[in-house]
C-alpha cells in the first residue's frame, strides 16, 4: 500500500514532468526568437523570478542587442511564460494597426488579474467609452469642480506654513470628480447596477491612481531637485492664468509645464514595456516574424525613451526639451505640429501606449496633473531634504517603476519676492 510520502513524491514528479513538457512546448513555437536570459527549463524559471526585480536591466540589454527586431524573456506574468519584446517604428506600426481580435489588450489584463474581478473582467468594457467620451468631453465644464477639489485637497494634505515641512508626496490623493455619475449615464441598461458600476470604478481607479499619482510624484521630485525651472514655470503659469483664468483652455497653453512633465515621464517613467498585447490568433509582422496565438508581445518603451538616435543626450534631464524642439522647429520633418504634446500618441514616447488601445483617459489625466502641479508651483516653495539635487531612487518591480513611497518633499508657503 502506497504511503503518503510516496504519493506526494509521485505527484511532485508528475508535476515537474508536466511543467518540463509545457515549457518545451511553448518555447518550441518561438525558438527562432533570440532569448535574453536562459531558455533552459530550470534556469529560465529562475530568470523569470529575476525579471521581477531586474526586469528593467534585462529589457535594456535586449533592446541594445536586438534593436529594431524582437527578443524574448521568460516571465511569470504571461500564460505562455514568455514576453516577446519588439522595437522599431515599423513593428510598432504593425501592432498599432492590428485589430483587437488578433492582438488583445484585454487578454493581457486577464493574464494579470485572472478571475479576481469575476465576470467583470470579461463583460462589456463600457467604462472605456465613458472615459474616452463623457469624462473627456465634460472636463472643460467641470474643470472648476476639479480645481476646487485640488485646492481643498492641498489645504488638507499639504498643510505647510511659513517654515519647511516634509510630506511623503506619493501618498497625495488625486480626485476624479463625479466618476460614478458618468459611469451610470454611460452604462448599457443591463449594467446599471451597483455591482457592475463598482467593478468599473475599481478598474478606472487602478489605472487613474497608477498613472496620475506616479506622474505627479515623478514631476514634483524632478522639480524639487532642479530649482532653476521653478521661476520660468511660475512665469508661464502666471501669464496664462491671467489671460485665460484657471480653465481647461489655460492648462492646454502651459507648454513649458507640459514639456517638464513629459521629460519627467520619459526618464523616470512608469513601465519598461508598453503596448502589451496577447495574440488571440497567429500574428505576422511585416518583417515576417510570427507571434503564435496565446503569446504576449510588447514594445521596449524603456529602451526607446533613452535611445540616442531618438533623443539627443538621452540620459540628461532637459525639462524644456519638448518645448524647445517645437519652438526651434527641430521636429519640422513631422507633419503633426502637436506631436510634442504629452497627450499625443508617438512611437517615440509610449507612456500612454499607441493605437486604438492607448490610454483613453490621458487627456483628463494630463490636465488634472497640470492643474495640481500649477497650483503647487504658484502657492508653495518646494525642495528636497538637505537641498538635494538628485531625485530619490525609485523601485523597479517586474519592469515597472514606482517612486520611492517614503521619500519626502519639503513644502512651505510661497514667499513672494
Amino acid at each position: 500500500m502506497a504511503t503518503l510520502s510516496s504519493v506526494l513524491a509521485s505527484g511532485f514528479i508528475l508535476f515537474v514532468l508536466y511543467q518540463w513538457y509545457s515549457f518545451h512546448l511553448t518555447r518550441s513555437k518561438i525558438s527562432s526568437i533570440p532569448t535574453v536570459g536562459s531558455d533552459r527549463f530550470l534556469l529560465a524559471y529562475l530568470d523569470a523570478w529575476k525579471f521581477i526585480f531586474k526586469g528593467h536591466n534585462i529589457l535594456k540589454e535586449g533592446y541594445l542587442k536586438y534593436k529594431g527586431t524582437a527578443f524574448k524573456v521568460p516571465t511569470l506574468a504571461s500564460s505562455s511564460r514568455w514576453f516577446v519584446v519588439v522595437s522599431g517604428e515599423r513593428m510598432i506600426e504593425d501592432m498599432r494597426k492590428a485589430p483587437s481580435d488578433v492582438l488583445s489588450f484585454r487578454g493581457v489584463v486577464l493574464d494579470l488579474f485572472g478571475d479576481s474581478l469575476g465576470r467583470h473582467s470579461r463583460d462589456t468594457p463600457f467604462h472605456v467609452n465613458v472615459v474616452r467620451s463623457a469624462l473627456t468631453r465634460s472636463f472643460p465644464s467641470r474643470f472648476g469642480d476639479v480645481r476646487d477639489e485640488i485646492v481643498t485637497a492641498c489645504q488638507e494634505y499639504i498643510d505647510a506654513g511659513d517654515e519647511w515641512k516634509g510630506f511623503p508626496f506619493y501618498q497625495t490623493i488625486i480626485h476624479i470628480e463625479d466618476l460614478i455619475s458618468w459611469l451610470v449615464e454611460g452604462a448599457p441598461p443591463e449594467h446599471r447596477n451597483v455591482e457592475d458600476i463598482t467593478a468599473k470604478v475599481m478598474l478606472i481607479n487602478f489605472a487613474a491612481i497608477h498613472t496620475t499619482s506616479i506622474t505627479t510624484t515623478n514631476t514634483l521630485f524632478n522639480l524639487a531637485a532642479r530649482q532653476e525651472y521653478i521661476a520660468p514655470l511660475r512665469s508661464e503659469i502666471e501669464k496664462v492664468t491671467r489671460a485665460h483664468g484657471w480653465t481647461k483652455e489655460a492648462m492646454g497653453r502651459l507648454q513649458k509645464l507640459d514639456s517638464f512633465m513629459k521629460e519627467s515621464s520619459r526618464l523616470s517613467g512608469i513601465v519598461g514595456l508598453s503596448m502589451s498585447r496577447k495574440a488571440k490568433k497567429d500574428f505576422t509582422f511585416s518583417n515576417g516574424l510570427t507571434i503564435p496565438a496565446g503569446y504576449t508581445v510588447a514594445v521596449a518603451s524603456g529602451g526607446i525613451h533613452t535611445d540616442p538616435e531618438i533623443y539627443e543626450d538621452p540620459h540628461t534631464f532637459k525639462g524644456f526639451r519638448f518645448y524647445e524642439a517645437k519652438e526651434t522647429g527641430t521636429d519640422s520633418e513631422e507633419s503633426d505640429p502637436l506631436r510634442k504634446r504629452m497627450v499625443s500618441l508617438d512611437p517615440a514616447f509610449l507612456l500612454f501606449g499607441h493605437g486604438r488601445n492607448a490610454c483613453p483617459g490621458r487627456f483628463f489625466a494630463v490636465n488634472e496633473v497640470k492643474a495640481l502641479l500649477a497650483h503647487i508651483i504658484m502657492n508653495y516653495d518646494i525642495k528636497l531634504p538637505g537641498d538635494a539635487t538628485e531625485v530619490p531612487a525609485g523601485l523597479w518591480l517586474g519592469g515597472s517603476r514606482l517612486p520611492d513611497r517614503s521619500a519626502q518633499v519639503l513644502f512651505r508657503k510661497r514667499r513672494l519676492q
